[in-house]
């Protein structure tokens, strides 16, 4: 491939990853104590909430991390007893999106740009 398709290419990942980004912080400010709600009985979420509830802007992008780390494997947590699994059935599917989606997409398109920088593009 010549270096111009590989400099678009790195431009729709970068691209892909500032609106996973924007995604990401409209989902910590405007959704996230709903999304922690119907987490509620879950003690991963509560005992992890009072530690980062004071850390601002990055306490917030934490929590939501967590919040999806819950959702994409929900077996995981809830196997060690510390997700309720009507918790997870609970959830609404559109805010699962809102949680998940952007974090995955945000990290597939920075380890994309890193492998692309790796190889010299």
């Amino acid at each position: 491939m010549s270096t111009q398709v590989l400099d678009l290419v790195y431009v729709a990942f970068f691209l892909a990853f500032v609106i996973s980004g924007c995604a990401i912080i409209y989902a910590s400010h405007a959704k996230l104590e709903k999304m922690e709600g119907f987490l509620s009985r879950s003690k991963y979420i509560n005992d992890l909430n009072p530690r980062l509830v004071w850390a601002g802007y990055y306490g917030r992008i934490g929590r939501l991390d967590h919040v999806a780390g819950c959702l994409i494997r929900p077996q995981f947590w809830i196997k060690r007893g510390l997700l309720d699994p009507a918790d997870v059935a609970d959830f609404p599917k559109g805010l699962k999106l809102l949680a998940v989606v952007p974090i995955v997409a945000g990290t597939f398109c920075f380890a994309a740009m890193g492998i692309m920088i790796g190889l010299g593009a």
